[in-house]
């Protein structure tokens, strides 16, 4: 089991900056739009490159893990 040692100091600096974070979101709420989705666009070469690696993937024997 691994152990992180943090001084007192950085250890306080960090929980008053998480609280100050929560502080502020509860004086203002950020609200998100349900079902928002995001675009993307890539280049041709970039789609290329995507359907080459997709189709050895699928041309690939699949392995069976137990």
């Amino acid at each position: 089991m691994d152990f992180s040692i943090v001084g007192i100091a950085k250890a306080s600096k960090v929980y008053h900056n998480q609280e100050r974070i929560a502080e502020l979101n509860q004086k203002h709420p950020f609200k998100s739009i349900q079902g928002q989705a995001d675009r993307v666009s890539i280049s041709a070469s970039a789609q290329r490159l995507l359907l080459e690696s997709q189709d050895s993937k699928s041309s690939s024997p699949s392995r069976k893990t137990s």
